[in-house]
């Protein structure tokens, strides 16, 4: 028979509980005795699984984000003159000023 995701997520959450149940019951010496794989102990180790319960349901989160459409951006100024300047003198009779793509230098004009 095969389990329904709402019975594997149960089980998942069950055993979790159990092992988190029997790890507290541990002194925390215990942590630090024993060196496994790489040379890493219980802290170590339990640290990493950590880490991962973590980290993973967020790359989950990124990828979604990543798949999802943008909206759309605003459309830039054709001017890059800034608009407050823009306004100004053209409030006061004069021209406005040509636009240009190329941003002036600095100390420039």
């Amino acid at each position: 028979m095969i389990a329904s995701k709402a019975e594997l997520l149960d089980k998942l959450r069950t055993s979790g509980d159990q092992v988190v149940s029997k790890l507290r019951g541990l002194p925390p010496e215990s942590f630090e005795q024993g060196r496994y794989e790489s040379g890493w102990n219980g802290r170590q180790i339990l640290a990493h699984i950590a880490s991962i319960e973590w980290t993973y349901p967020r790359l989950i989160d990124v990828a979604r984000e990543a798949q999802s459409p943008k909206p759309a951006e605003a459309p830039k100024e054709a001017s890059a003159e800034p608009a407050t300047r823009r306004m100004a003198s053209q409030s006061a009779g004069a021209a406005p000023a040509p636009s240009s793509s190329i941003p002036s230098a600095p100390g420039r004009p």
